[in-house]
């Protein structure tokens, strides 16, 4: 999963897109876990918030892998 602190050996693009793809995952799942919500839970926006802050992470984690490599920007 995501985490906010990462070691220097873990910046690698092989972990990026271990990421990459949990955080799809993530993306993927929360609209089905709100189509199938029968009770309307008020949790479904703590959710969609915790969500932002994943990618948001993400991002930071991208850039420093990024600038790990000796690259300074991520392509287009």
């Amino acid at each position: 999963m995501l985490q906010r602190f990462w070691k220097i050996s873990n910046l690698t693009f092989a972990e990026l897109e271990e990421n990459e793809a949990e955080l799809t995952k993530l993306r993927s799942w929360l609209p089905k876990i709100r189509d199938r919500d029968l009770f309307d839970t008020p949790k479904y926006s703590q959710a969609t918030e915790a969500l932002k802050a994943c990618e948001l992470d993400f991002q930071l984690f991208s850039q420093q892998i990024y600038q790990t490599q000796g690259i300074d920007s991520e392509p287009v």
